[in-house]
C-alpha cells in the first residue's frame, strides 16, 4: 500500500490587507495560493460558535475574490441572527483532494443595489429567482486568517 503524501500546508495569520503592508508581502504568495484554492469552491460550511449552545453549522454558496469573501443566506434565518449577534465566523472547505477554512468577520448586506452589484453566479443555483429575491441577503466576510491543504500535483503535492 502506498503511503499517502504529506500535503503542502500554508497558514496566513496576519490577513487581507493593503499591499503596501510589508508583512502582506512577505505572505502574498500563500495568501494568493488560498485564494486561488478557495475560488474553486461554489460552497462552504458557514461555522458560528454560539454562547451555552451547540455550534451552529450550515451550508451555504461562496464566491472568493481577491477582496475577500461572499456567502448568500437566507435573511432572518438562524445564520444570519447570529451574524448579528456576531460577525466572528469560520468558513470550511473541502474539495476531493483540498481542504481550507478562512475566518473573518462578517457585515450584512441587504441594500439591492448593493446585493446585485456583488451577486455572484454561484449564488444562482441556491437561489433562482437571483440577487432580486427579497428573502436573499449576503454576507461580506472580511477575512482574517486562513489555512489550506492541497493533495493534488506530481506526487500527490500542489502548489
Amino acid at each position: 500500500m502506498m503511503a499517502q503524501p504529506e500535503p503542502k500546508l500554508a497558514s496566513l495569520v496576519v490577513g487581507w490587507f493593503s499591499e503596501e503592508d510589508a508583512a502582506v508581502s512577505a505572505i502574498s504568495a500563500q495568501k494568493d495560493r488560498l485564494i486561488d484554492l478557495a475560488r474553486e469552491f461554489r460552497s462552504c460550511l458557514l461555522v458560528k460558535q454560539r454562547r451555552r449552545r451547540p455550534a451552529l453549522i450550515v451550508p451555504a454558496p461562496v464566491c472568493v475574490t481577491q477582496t475577500g469573501v461572499r456567502l448568500a443566506l437566507r435573511d432572518h434565518s438562524a445564520e444570519v441572527a447570529e451574524l448579528e449577534r456576531t460577525g466572528d465566523v469560520l468558513l470550511c472547505f473541502q474539495g476531493d483532494d483540498c481542504f481550507a477554512w478562512i475566518r473573518g468577520s462578517a457585515a450584512l448586506e441587504r441594500r439591492r443595489p448593493e446585493v446585485e452589484e456583488k451577486w455572484a453566479t454561484a449564488f444562482d443555483d441556491w437561489f433562482p429567482k437571483g440577487p432580486h429575491d427579497a428573502g436573499v441577503c449576503l454576507a461580506v466576510i472580511s477575512c482574517i486568517e486562513g489555512e489550506y491543504w492541497d493533495y493534488r500535483g506530481p506526487g500527490g503535492l500542489g502548489h
